[in-house]
């Protein structure tokens, strides 16, 4: 999102006649053709006229920016003391350099959906920790820290993604059956949207995307109610990733991992609890 930005405000200040470095430039020329045309179609005529004048917009920008003035019958433009001519339609230079640079776009997007993962991923792991695989074993291996026990789960610290976290890690049967984390400044000293941001961008170009995106409501003890981004991945297993943000009221969050048969008990108990309700 950082990225996007900063892109946006480059184009923003190469359309508004402002003087714009090589580098930004090149920023521009590499955004895709249909969103880069997709902006300059919003800009008004003496901001294109600005930006088509400047040395800094290269080809395949003014090349469109020529398209965009003809089709609202401007010819000539003077801007940043230059005057320059539209070419004509008749200027093939125009429809081939756009074509050249859809195909490279094109390219690129088929690239990188080879690269995307297909399907749900066969297992999740988070460092080599497995739900329904692993044993305390493998967990203590890749623990920071033994920080105790709290009622039925032990804690211990583990660096994800960069962070430092406390996570309570439940057994069933000698298997990870549930592996939570916490986040949040309180817990890992980062800011709960910063370190939520990065674990969903890292878990996703690890699994792919995510089989779910959503914003629940959730109340505390006392009634007081937030809203909850709830981010959830699930494996070939039936197994769950789950990154949880309430940044809204309060910097808290969690990373959760849940085994396949430790998420079919809880839904069975759910049901059985629903199925005792008179109404």
């Amino acid at each position: 999102m950082k990225k996007i930005s900063i892109v946006l405000f480059v184009i923003s200040a190469a359309l508004s006649g402002c003087a714009t470095s090589q580098g930004e430039a090149k920023d521009l020329e590499a955004l895709p053709d249909k969103l880069r045309f997709a902006l300059l179609e919003t800009k008004r005529d003496s901001e294109l006229c600005n930006a088509y004048n400047n040395p800094a917009i290269k080809a395949n920008t003014s090349i469109q920016i020529e398209q965009i003035l003809r089709d609202r019958k401007i010819s000539q433009c003077t801007a940043l003391g230059k005057v320059r001519s539209i070419p004509a339609m008749n200027d093939t230079r125009a429809g081939d350099a756009v074509a050249s640079q859809m195909q490279t776009d094109s390219l690129k997007e088929t690239k990188a959906a080879e690269n995307e993962p297909v399907g749900p991923p066969s297992r999740f792991d988070i460092l080599g920790i497995r739900p329904g695989v692993s044993t305390e074993r493998d967990v203590l291996a890749q623990a920071r820290a033994n920080l105790g026990k709290n009622g039925d789960s032990m804690l211990y610290r583990f660096e994800i993604g960069g962070f430092q976290m406390p996570c309570g890690v439940q057994y069933e049967r000698g298997r990870v059956a549930a592996f939570i984390c916490f986040t949040g400044k309180k817990h890992s000293g980062e800011s709960n949207i910063h370190s939520h941001e990065i674990l969903v961008k890292g878990f996703t170009e690890k699994f792919g995307t995510p089989t779910r995106s959503e914003k629940v409501a959730v109340t505390n003890g006392f009634g007081a109610a937030f809203s909850n981004n709830r981010v959830t991945w699930e494996d070939a297993s039936g197994a769950w990733l789950q990154l949880n943000s309430i940044s809204e009221t309060i910097d808290q969050g969690s990373l959760s991992l849940f085994s396949a048969e430790n998420i079919r008990r809880k839904l069975k108990a759910a049901e059985a609890e629903d199925a005792k309700r008179k109404f």
